[in-house]
């Protein structure tokens, strides 16, 4: 069974001229965009073997107006897709 602790959420933050990167509990980040004080929005997928990566924007009324992020989420059972193969002759 998949918990919370599982899944990583990354804000990438400015400061003093360096892009920092945070790590923030799920729980957190609910918080914040439930409140209505962020939205959060997916911009990519990317399929791993056992997690899936969503590269995320933050979206806020106030500087810094956006800042970009990181969801990783686990899979519990990998995907395989199998494509039919044309005849070779």
């Amino acid at each position: 069974m998949l918990t919370d602790d599982d899944t990583v959420f990354y804000l990438f933050r400015e400061s003093k001229g360096r892009t920092l990167r945070e790590t923030w509990p799920i729980d957190r980040l609910m918080e914040k965009v439930n409140s209505g004080e962020w939205e959060l929005e997916f911009t990519c997928r990317y399929d791993g073997y056992r997690e899936v990566l969503h590269a995320c924007c933050i979206w806020q009324e106030r500087k810094p107006w956006s800042m970009e992020a990181q969801l990783f989420i686990p899979a519990q059972e990998p995907e395989i897709f199998l494509f039919d193969m044309p005849d070779e002759r």
